[in-house]
């Protein structure tokens, strides 16, 4: 049995052998992992903090613990195929051809007054494609002169 043992290589040297045949991995590969964990957690905590503001009802499902088990788990995948997928659209506040934000009210500041300058202001009954012959068109009588906007 001692000649047995005696054949055998010291187990000191085969731990040196191991840890002399592994190599640490280089600075642009480190660098690199820790730019992918960086942008997972980026990832996995914006899918979430999404996630608990929205209510069920916004949630492709309606359910949303489905969606945060999906995100924890698939690590990456999981919270860019939320974002593709598990979020439904918010509803517009103002739907098409409801008016102005202000409740119908003219809306007033610089981009009204830009606006007023270059199409008339919106009440105007002179302004508008209509010239009488059908034809959209200058105005028969010519155009006005520009106006300032600054009021002076």
């Amino acid at each position: 049995m001692n000649d047995l043992l005696a054949t055998l290589p010291p187990l000191a040297a085969g731990r040196a052998m191991l840890c002399a045949d592994t190599a640490l991995p280089s600075t642009g590969t480190l660098a690199l992992l820790g730019v992918v964990v960086l942008v997972q957690l980026a990832l996995l905590a914006a899918a979430l903090v999404d996630l608990l503001r929205r209510p069920d009802e916004a949630v492709t499902g309606g359910r949303r613990w489905v969606w945060i088990i999906v995100v924890v788990l698939l690590q990456t995948i999981g919270p860019i195929v939320y974002f593709a997928a598990g979020r439904r659209p918010r509803p517009v506040d103002d739907p098409a051809g409801a008016g102005p934000a202000t409740g119908g009210a003219p809306a007033e500041g610089p981009a009204a007054r830009v606006a007023d300058l270059l199409y008339g202001p919106a009440g105007d009954a002179t302004s508008g494609p209509s010239s009488g012959d059908g034809e959209d068109g200058p105005p028969q009588g010519g155009a006005r002169p520009p106006e300032r906007i600054d009021g002076a």
